[in-house]
């Protein structure tokens, strides 16, 4: 980096450098979406299991929901108004633009702070190029539009820290709030910023805390909401931790969590970020050097790492959990090497500039790779492995689904009752949702649709079809899965037909179907 900055340090050679960086964003935005829609890359790609789950909960617009807050929901029913058609990946269409307006608030937070177009352009490329990026622009996901509010939130955070406006403070306010709805980790920027501001004694102005007034005031619908459910989201999140079952410290998971990091954020990026941070920390205890911004963006860094780090000793934890770092560590490195590059060594130079380099060939070579993905997997023996082929978690339901269409075609009074998560939010997308039923066996709410649409003593008068993923279509497991629903259920008929058979979930041996009929008139099952 510190040879592109010295190259375009003469006004030519920086315009030059942005247009050749903004014709590189534009590029990749294009190719982004190119690979969403065309069939040669993720474009033949079913909706997940969580996009159906978010589709469904789009036409039932609310305050919150089982495991997230509702603005996934709120921006996908927005999307819905634009283009109204069911499990297609036009509702991934907003999300690369997500991507592309964060990486603006990055190349404007970085402008904030070193007053530098050429360092600002080049801190918001460098986001907008990661792997966490790359990935998560071509789903809809709750990432990207957290990542947007945070780097939104984060830019007005410097500005009222820099000016000191009520109004930044108001728009921080106002866009964590936003944030908050799009997904609870958001509650780490306000830990950071509390952290950071502790730290700089500015906790006693009355700005910081109007500002985290308004947004609690914006997120309280959704606290208002999980209270009148009695905290659904909070009790799913502490079991997806797995807190309560593992005893024993474990090393394996934190290791998985750490390599993780690498890869979503790029090899060689977070190894500097790593070096950077160790510098900052030896600099800040031991030789007691001070810097304000940067003690903002290594703080910001580091609670949600340590954070989710901590948390994998003795829960379960996902390497994307910590994501929304990678603003803070794009701008902490570039700010760090634009402010020490004059004191650097020709070598320290020259190396850096290949690490740069480097990271932008590996980030391109990850996207290529990436949205090629269904393709690349299959030339190769892993196609139909699904612990090797991520892309084969979205086989089957749609075969599923048309076999529920066929089945009640011709059916009034009837009701689809499934247990698994996936089936119920594949048939939330083809069956009106008075159709559609969850069985639970006990008081435990598992997922949405035992929160919103349990079965009923009352619609067991109804014909019911029930769908139920089984491990084995062997006669003695079909027999035994009988007998359990005839103590549930009247009348009940397995269903034969062959097409239900063919069906295997994502791939794997062990998911497979069986249907049944109550209270039907036994005719042809």
């Amino acid at each position: 980096m510190n040879n592109y900055l010295n190259k375009i340090s003469d006004k030519k050679n920086e315009k030059n450098f942005l247009i050749l960086i903004f014709c590189l964003f534009f590029l990749i935005l294009a190719i982004r979406y190119l690979a969403i829609h065309h069939p040669l890359f993720l474009g033949s790609l079913p909706l997940a299991i969580d996009e159906a789950q978010y589709l469904a909960w789009s036409r039932e617009l609310n305050f919150g929901y089982f495991s997230k807050p509702p603005f996934i929901a709120w921006i996908l029913g927005l999307n819905l108004l634009i283009v109204d058609d069911i499990a297609n990946i036009n509702l991934r269409n907003l999300q690369p633009l997500a991507f592309a307006i964060s990486a603006i608030f990055v190349c404007l937070s970085s402008l904030e702070i070193t007053k530098k177009k050429s360092v600002a352009v080049w801190t918001g490329f460098l986001f907008f190029i990661l792997p966490v990026s790359s990935f998560y622009s071509q789903f809809a996901t709750t990432d990207a539009w957290l990542l947007l509010f945070w780097s939104i939130s984060l830019f007005c955070l410097i500005k009222g820290i820099n000016t000191d406006a009520l109004k930044w403070w108001l728009l921080c306010g106002v866009f964590v709030g936003c944030g908050l709805l799009t997904k609870y980790s958001m509650v780490f920027f306000l830990i950071s910023a509390f952290i950071y501001l502790l730290s700089q004694k500015k906790l006693i102005s009355k700005k910081p805390w109007i500002s985290f007034l308004l947004s609690i005031f914006i997120f309280s619908p959704n606290i208002i909401w999980n209270i009148q459910q009695k905290f659904p989201t909070v009790i799913h999140h502490a079991e997806m931790t797995n807190i309560d079952n593992r005893l024993l410290l474990s090393f394996e998971p934190v290791i998985e969590f750490f390599v993780g990091q690498f890869v979503i954020f790029g090899p060689l990026l977070f190894l500097l970020f790593l070096l950077i941070s160790f510098g900052r920390f030896f600099s800040y205890f031991y030789l007691k050097s001070k810097n304000s911004i940067l003690e903002m963006l290594f703080i910001f860094s580091w609670t949600i790492l340590l954070f989710v780090l901590c948390l994998s000793f003795f829960g379960e934890t996902e390497i994307n959990w910590a994501a929304p770092a990678s603003i803070s560590i794009c701008l902490l490195i570039t700010t760090v090497v634009d402010q020490e590059q004059t004191k650097l060594s020709k070598k320290l130079r020259v190396g850096l500039n290949y690490i740069f380099t480097f990271s932008l060939v590996i980030h391109i070579f990850f996207l290529v790779c990436f949205i090629m993905g269904p393709k690349l997997f299959s030339y190769t023996d892993k196609s139909d492995d699904p612990n090797s082929n991520p892309f084969l978690q979205v086989r089957g339901y749609q075969s599923l689904m048309q076999i529920i269409s066929n089945k009640t075609h011709n059916e009034n009074n009837f009701l689809v009752v499934a247990e698994d998560r996936g089936i119920l939010a594949n048939m939330a997308i083809y069956l009106p949702p008075d159709k559609i039923r969850s069985w639970k066996k006990n008081s435990k709410i598992r997922h949405h649709w035992d929160l919103t649409q349990p079965l009923t003593d009352d619609d067991l008068k109804k014909q019911l079809l029930l769908v139920l993923k089984v491990s084995s279509l062997s006669n003695e497991n079909a027999q035994n899965l009988s007998n359990e629903l005839e103590i549930y259920f009247d009348n009940v008929h397995k269903i034969n037909d062959v097409r239900i058979n063919d069906i295997i979930l994502q791939e794997k041996s062990n998911q497979k179907i069986m249907m049944f009929w109550s209270n039907k008139n036994k005719k042809r099952f």
